[in-house]
């Protein structure tokens, strides 16, 4: 099976005691947890989606290539057309993984990843 290779992510945090924002580049593990971090990071509420209140999972395919691109996005499940639209633009935005390997060879492996939406 393909793995999350992890990579480096900028993101955003406030700081209570200045109450100022400031950029900040954090390391994602290999694997899982760091493939929730990312979606985590990455994913952002739709606008229209939160003034409507929709919520809900959306779970999209995606192939892992033999050099770890991420190709072939797709949404098997849908909850919502704006939803499924920014958990698409995540999932293409990946740094590249690990690819499947089959007799010590690197091979295309479907994955598919469950971007939950919780107001």
């Amino acid at each position: 099976m393909p793995t999350f290779a992890g990579g480096k992510v900028e993101r955003w945090v406030h700081d209570e005691k200045t109450g100022e924002s400031k950029k900040v580049e954090e390391i994602l593990p290999v694997g899982d947890v760091g493939l929730m971090r990312y979606l985590g990071y990455t994913v952002k509420y739709p606008v229209v989606a939160q003034e409507l209140g929709v919520q809900g999972r959306v779970i999209v395919s995606f192939i892992v290539d033999v050099d770890g691109s991420i190709t072939d996005v797709k949404v098997l499940k849908s909850a919502d057309p704006s939803l499924d639209k920014e958990a698409v633009r995540a999932i293409k935005a990946m740094p590249k993984w690990n690819p499947g390997m089959q007799d010590g060879k690197p091979v295309r492996v479907q994955y598919s990843v469950p971007v939950t939406f919780r107001m």
